[in-house]
This record gives C-alpha cells, structure tokens and sequence, in this order.
C-alpha cells in the first residue's frame, strides 16, 4: 500500500489518507452515515388529488396558522386586533368577510384592564362575547408559554384564535433579539404552536421605529 500510494501526487496522497482515517474513524461493526432519503413526487400526481386545504378564520384574509400585523406604533394595530378578536368570538363579520365563529385570547401584553374597557366600549354596545378572552400578562416565549397556552387550549372547545401584542413581549431574553435571524427563529417557534394547535395565531409587531438607509 505504501508502495502504492508513493507512486500518486500529493493532492492524491492527502485524499487516500484522508479516506482511511475516515473509514478507520467509524465504529466497527457500524456502516457510515447516510444522508437522509428525499422525498419527492411528480408534479402531475396532484391534478386529481384531493387535498385538504388550511381553513379561514377571516375568509379571503386570515387562515389558520400564523400571521403578522406589522407596522408604526401609535398607528391602530391593538384596536384592529381587538375588533378582530371581537368578529371572531360573536361571529361577525370582520372588514366585510365572514368569520369562523370560536373562542379568542387576546394577549393585550401593553395595556391593562382600563384601556381594554374603553376600547370595548367603543367597538361594541353592551358587553363582550363570552368567547373573548383577555390577558395581560405571559411567560417569555419558551416552555412556559407553551404551557399556559395549552392551559387555554384546554379549557375552551372551540379555539380559532390567539392575538400576541405585541412580539417585543414575549421575546426571550438574552441573544441579538433585534437580527433577521432572531425574529426568524422566534416566528418560526410560533408558526409551529399555531400549526400544532390548529388555530390562527394572530402576532402584532412594530416597525422599525428609527430612520435608516
């Protein structure tokens, strides 16, 4: 083998080498790791497949899963997000659309007991739905939060919708929480919750608030 390898060029010798100690590096009796099968299938299998589709909360506006109402402070969101929360849980229509009827929790994170009430009574005559539920206080964005959402989960039949106001709240602390790939992680961690529990998970979040190129 020496004699062998000796007869090669560098750039071969150090692909040789580096190949046996690869091969010698992996437990006997334990083939190498193999990358994991893709799964594909051809285009013209769905023509006449029947698939189930995500349902709307809001029809031609929100389904199931998770959505992001995104903009300037101080521009409307809580106030939209809380006439949403109210269409959904009496079954109202929301800007015009019909809605799928069910329970609500509204996390109203920036607020408390006093400002809600004034809203309501703005947005609706006498008192909420019973649907509606508020709360203004929640673990940061972990195992915990999990937990008490699947607390209410629990206790309602009919969950359609959870409103987070806003993303800020429930940010985990520690780590670059402003960067792309923060908010990413973050979103992606509640697009799973909305998809697990089968209800719209509704995420106000600011924009940038400061100018910049």
């Amino acid at each position: 083998a020496s004699e062998y390898i000796s007869r090669m060029s560098n750039e071969q010798q150090e692909e040789t080498l580096l190949g046996m100690k690869l091969r010698l590096a992996q437990p006997i009796g334990q083939p190498p790791q193999q990358p994991a099968k893709l799964e594909f299938y051809q285009a013209r299998e769905l023509y006449d497949k029947q698939l189930e589709r995500t349902q709307m909360i809001v029809q031609r506006m929100i389904p199931c899963g998770l959505t992001v109402l995104a903009g300037a402070p101080k521009r409307g969101k809580s106030w939209l997000a809380l006439a949403l929360g109210l269409s959904v849980a009496s079954g109202a229509a929301f800007l015009g659309q019909p809605v799928a009827q069910g329970s609500v929790l509204y996390l109203d994170l920036e607020s408390r007991q006093y400002r809600v009430k004034d809203r309501l009574s703005h947005l609706t005559v006498g008192p909420a739905p019973a649907g509606l539920y508020v709360a203004h206080q929640a673990e940061p964005l972990g195992a915990k939060f999990y937990q008490q959402m699947e607390g209410w989960l629990s206790m309602v039949k009919d969950a359609r919708l959870i409103i987070i106001d806003t993303l800020q709240k429930i940010r985990e602390a520690g780590g670059d929480k402003y960067s792309y790939a923060n908010d990413y992680e973050v979103v992606g961690k509640l697009k799973r919750l909305a998809d697990d529990c089968g209800v719209c998970l509704l995420l106000v979040h600011h924009t940038r608030k400061q100018q910049a190129d």
